[in-house]
């Protein structure tokens, strides 16, 4: 995709966050997103993530458990919050009793969002802005491996003009990773227990040679894709397949027509 025609500060999600705060790197262009990708990036490669797989497969474990327990068949929404949110806190390196407020506010969030909501979206978005502004402050005065530690490979990350990044979207950034990984996650696995349980040859196949799971983890989420309403806006009038798609105009994109798209692959 072109970047400088499809741009993300515009509209990168439909709906837009109400309160119209644009937090990167998400709703930065490229290259402006690039550092702050660069920091998160650093701290999910394989090596530092070695520390969360202990304590992010007794999660899932736990997470799956009570669901079977509590529900007959497996959803985005019966999936435990709380799991997810204490994985992020083990990422994020934040004190335990942080990831059950993290898990509340963004759950309700996330309905209300759905709902269209704007006072309770706002209000849970606050929230998790509240626990992103305490973590950096914390950072500040106790930075830790840049390696291992989110905020402080944040903090310690500089700019194209070589500057280090602004205090305001450090903190947006921080709170768009909070809402990521507690959101995202659970609408994936259900998407993936769902296809699943159509596909029942696949299942078998999977269960009977666990290798292939890597890769099937990978089509998934590429033919499958749990998220619809990811959006670029035009920069400038666009003739597209007899289509005219004028100045400043959100186009939501639908990754998985992209995928079947027999043309392309």
């Amino acid at each position: 995709m072109d970047s400088e025609t499809y741009i993300s500060s515009v509209k990168a999600v439909v709906s837009s966050d109400p309160q119209g705060i644009r937090r990167p790197p998400l709703d930065f262009d490229a290259l402006a997103h690039t550092p702050f990708r660069t920091a998160l990036e650093r701290t999910v490669r394989p090596a530092p993530l070695k520390r969360l797989q202990i304590p992010r497969r007794g999660m899932r474990k736990n997470s799956l458990r009570l669901c079977l327990h509590e529900v007959e068949a497996i959803s985005a929404q019966s999936l435990q919050p709380i799991s997810f949110a204490l994985m992020k806190a083990e990422w994020l390196n934040v004190e335990s009793d942080v990831a059950p407020k993290l898990a509340a506010a963004a759950e309700k969030w996330l309905n209300a969002w759905r709902m269209e909501d704007s006072a309770t979206v706002t209000a849970n978005s606050m929230k998790m802005y509240d626990i992103a502004k305490q973590l950096l402050k914390d950072r500040r005065l106790s930075l830790r491996d840049p390696e291992e530690d989110p905020a402080s490979s944040l903090l310690l990350e500089r700019d194209v003009d070589v500057q280090y990044l602004n205090e305001e979207h450090l903190i947006g950034c921080l709170r768009q990773a909070l809402v990521v990984g507690v959101v995202a996650p659970p609408i994936l696995i259900g998407s993936i227990c769902n296809h699943l349980s159509r596909d029942k040859e696949l299942q078998r196949k999977l269960r009977e040679n666990p290798s292939l799971i890597p890769a099937a983890m990978e089509e998934s989420i590429r033919l499958y894709s749990h998220y619809r309403g990811f959006a670029r806006t035009t920069s400038k009038e666009v003739h597209l397949h007899a289509q005219v798609i004028r100045l400043k105009e959100p186009v939501t994109l639908c990754y998985t027509a992209a995928n079947h798209d027999p043309e392309g692959f």
